[in-house]
């Protein structure tokens, strides 16, 4: 699973760390690196 939520329930936002394992997560951080 290569998305982790990493923000707490009492958060005003949300924080996710995402694992590139394959194309389609490649292909995501390529389009949040720019």
């Amino acid at each position: 699973h290569p998305f982790s939520i990493t923000s707490a329930p009492s958060d005003d936002y949300l924080s996710l760390h995402i694992r590139t394992l394959g194309d389609w997560t490649s292909q995501l951080k390529t389009v949040f690196s720019e």
